[in-house]
């Protein structure tokens, strides 16, 4: 009898154990991970992006109005690692940006030239973009074309534009047959560039003064 109710008690408790159990595994996860990185480009200016009009005789300058000096051309060099859709937006960021005049007259397209010791304006410098001589992968750029509100439309750039120192405008590039931006692996624009320096009166000093116009260029992938 006393051997019945051990063998009883030893199923009662098989049979709890057994009831507890986890029960086995039908179902394995596998995830998979990782980031694509966008196709990086570097841009770079020949020479450093440095422009240097050296010494301006002031006998050179009007007394009375604003006078333009020599334009010098440089080129503005974008390298993408694989065809990119880009643009780029440039930025006046020298002293007096926003307050830049040419005979008096201030413009978006006219970036400042820097202030005296004394505070006041320099002049303004404008650039000048052609598309029959900018680059796209080797090819004469058949147009440039513009957006003022973050890449949601594009403007057919005329030809040429005037860079506009906000930095709120993007530039890129296009087809014949389009108006949005295409991509490219080798881009390079063709940059002018014409100061001009405000009269000798509205200067008002006989103190050297430093030219000192600065100005980025940025990509914007789009």
């Amino acid at each position: 009898m006393e051997l019945k109710r051990m063998l009883s008690g030893i199923t009662l408790l098989t049979g709890m154990v057994l009831s507890t159990a986890v029960p086995a595994s039908t179902q394995a996860t596998l995830q998979i991970r990782g980031t694509i990185q966008p196709a990086s480009c570097d841009i770079h200016f020949d020479g450093g992006g440095i422009l240097d009009w050296q010494q301006i005789s002031a006998a050179s300058l009007s007394s009375s109005k604003s006078t333009p000096l020599a334009t010098k051309n440089i080129k503005l060099n974008i390298s993408c690692e694989t065809p990119t859709l880009f643009a780029v937006r440039a930025r006046d960021i020298a002293e007096k940006s926003g307050e830049a005049k040419i005979d008096g007259k201030a413009a978006e397209t006219s970036f400042s030239l820097g202030a005296t010791e004394a505070g006041k304006n320099i002049g303004a410098y404008r650039i000048h973009t052609p598309a029959d001589r900018s680059m796209v992968d080797g090819h004469p750029m058949q147009k440039l074309t513009l957006s003022a509100d973050e890449g949601k439309s594009w403007a057919e750039a005329k030809g040429s534009l005037l860079w506009k120192y906000q930095g709120e405008e993007l530039v890129s590039f296009t087809s014949d047959m389009l108006r949005v931006p295409i991509p490219a692996k080798n881009v390079v624009f063709d940059i002018n560039v014409t100061p001009w320096v405000v009269a000798l009166d509205t200067l008002g000093t006989s103190d050297e003064v430093t030219i000192a116009g600065s100005a980025t260029f940025d990509i914007v992938y789009l």
